[in-house]
């Protein structure tokens, strides 16, 4: 069976360069969980009362999260777009629990393995900026390079997290080689143009700094100082970028502290409003919570007005309304326990010490970075793994690997079984490779977005048909966005896109039957999501076509 330190650096390998047209974070969730799922025969629960304690706090509120949700069907995958569900999280939970007892030598080579992936990640960025990429990729922000991690920000946030422990590979009796991966990571991290990580970096380095230098405490506040200097140049730099992410946490903001139930597409009110501020809206949820409120059009920019923001792009924001107080209760104590680790690695001889500096860098970095962002598959499988490596480092990492920590009897060889069962089951169910019904129930946002793709499809070629024949496809295109919006109830994409496709039957085929079902879904519409600018050409598309049938309204 391959070693933990194999596994581990298959899934920094897997969440990093796979990717698939329309689906990347769903198949690189799939890669990692079942990598996760095979390192279960080596995990052990850590020794220590406050971490265990602080790591079962983080995996229960997931759950309950999961549970509680919106759409708790929607929660073990997630979105189709982020696929950041419960799968994800307890699969980093593991990647963490292997990490934490590899011994020293076998962080060591994920160092060096993480830093060789980190060349080939940033060759690529350079390739891409240089116009040279034979890739055509969509969503892409122009001339800023995101290699394989979605965009340039995650590429950024990845890459404070890497170059770090990179930098590990140069220590005395290292070759000078390892300068190479370093020069080339932190240049494609310039060249991302991402001005929360090179500020988060350079904070999170200052801090480092002072903290190991007491002494130098009064140097401090001027270097301080010249940090936020710089980063209100930066902000200026791109001012409308600035401008969305207030008017992003704004709107969070309101969402957390508006104890209004969120509507679904269909006008039905939310299970569960007052368990929302404590457990939050459930995994890779955010959407509908953000959606039930609107700022005056008048605060957004007119280019960002029409945009269905799924993220806060803030980490504490994110975080409340994915999970709640609760979940950043346990997110808080998480990062205590891991703060004291690395400070007791501070503490150690020197090739420690120097260990947790960089694993302490690199993750308060990211901390920083995701206050105006947020994480995806690639950037979070390798935060936690880094976050195992840190707390293994304090348990001691010199013992061999397996840890001395609770791992056997009953209950943990029965939770393990559940754990991998699940784990395999969700990666199934990522790659869509399960029966329909099966699919629908595990991954309805994958099930439901390909309905919609069908419905665009019908759509499509309905407006290239012949007269006689576009009603028949028109009316095929607007069943199938009905089955993706009962799929996902709080899509109201793919409720409006029905509603359209249903009123062009009805033009089409001279078809009441399907204008009243037009007039349904507006009305459904009309109280979930009444400020959606969507519902006014809808509605005059409605009168119009009613006219044209001679029926009343």
């Amino acid at each position: 069976m391959p070693k933990p330190v194999t596994l581990l650096t298959l899934a920094l390998i897997w969440s990093t360069l796979v990717v698939w047209p329309g689906g990347s974070e769903a198949l690189k969730v799939a890669g990692v969980a079942l990598a996760a799922a095979a390192m279960i025969p080596w995990i052990r629960m850590p020794s220590g009362r406050s971490t265990r304690w602080a790591l079962l706090a983080f995996i229960a509120t997931a759950l309950m999260a999961a549970v509680l949700a919106l759409e708790p069907s929607a929660s073990l995958i997630g979105s189709q777009a982020r696929a950041q569900g419960l799968l994800i999280s307890i699969a980093l939970l593991i990647l963490a629990l292997a990490a934490s007892h590899c011994s020293d030598s076998q962080r060591q080579q994920l160092y060096r393995h993480a830093a060789l992936l980190g060349a080939v990640v940033a060759v690529y960025a350079l390739l891409q900026r240089a116009g040279l990429d034979p890739v055509h990729w969509q969503a892409q922000s122009g001339h800023r390079p995101a290699a394989t991690l979605g965009n340039a920000t995650t590429l950024a946030a990845w890459l404070i997290l890497l170059l770090p422990p990179s930098l590990l590979n140069l220590r005395s009796g290292a070759s000078r080689w390892w300068w190479i991966p370093v020069f080339l990571q932190l240049l494609a991290l310039l060249l991302t143009e991402s001005r929360s990580a090179v500020l988060a970096l350079a904070l999170a380095g200052l801090l480092l700094w002072l903290l190991t230098h007491p002494r130098l405490l009064r140097l401090g506040l001027p270097l301080l100082l010249v940090v936020l200097l710089a980063a209100v140049a930066l902000a200026a730099w791109r001012p409308a970028s600035l401008h969305d992410r207030a008017y992003l946490w704004r709107t969070a903001v309101a969402a957390i502290t508006d104890p209004q139930p969120v509507l679904d597409a269909q006008g039905r009110a939310d299970r569960h409003p007052a368990l929302r501020l404590w457990f939050g809206y459930g995994p890779d949820q955010q959407q509908a919570a953000l959606a039930k409120v609107t700022e005056a059009d008048a605060v957004a920019r007119s280019e960002a007005r029409a945009w269905t923001a799924d993220r806060a792009h803030q980490g504490l924001l994110d975080r409340l309304l994915e999970a709640g107080l609760f979940g950043l209760l346990s997110s808080l104590m998480l990062i205590w326990v891991l703060a004291r680790a690395l400070r007791l690695g501070l503490a150690e001889a020197v090739a420690p010490s120097q260990e947790a500096a960089a694993l302490g860098l690199a993750l308060a970095a990211w901390l920083l970075h995701l206050q105006a962002n947020f994480a995806l598959s690639g950037d979070r499988s390798l935060a936690w793994i880094w976050i195992g490596c840190a707390l293994g480092l304090a348990r001691g990492g010199s013992r061999a690997a397996g840890g001395t920590g609770p791992g056997s009897g009953p209950l943990f060889s029965g939770l393990r079984l559940m754990a991998m069962a699940l784990l395999l089951l969700g990666a199934l169910a990522a790659v869509q490779w399960l029966p329909a019904a099966l699919q629908q129930r595990l991954a309805p946002a994958l099930a439901s977005q390909q309905e919609f793709v069908d419905g665009q499809r019908h759509y499509l070629r309905a407006l290239a048909a012949a007269p006689g024949e576009s009603g028949a496809l028109l009316r095929a295109s607007a069943q199938a966005f009905e089955r993706a919006a009962v799929l996902r109830p709080h899509d109201r994409d793919a409720a409006f896109a029905a509603a359209s496709a249903w009123v062009e039957t009805a033009a089409a085929a001279a078809d009441p039957a399907a204008l009243a079902k037009a007039g349904e879904r507006l009305a459904q519409l009309q109280r979930s999501s009444a400020r959606d600018p969507r519902l006014k050409p809808l509605a005059q598309r409605i009168v119009v076509v009613s006219a044209q049938l001679s029926v009343p309204e």
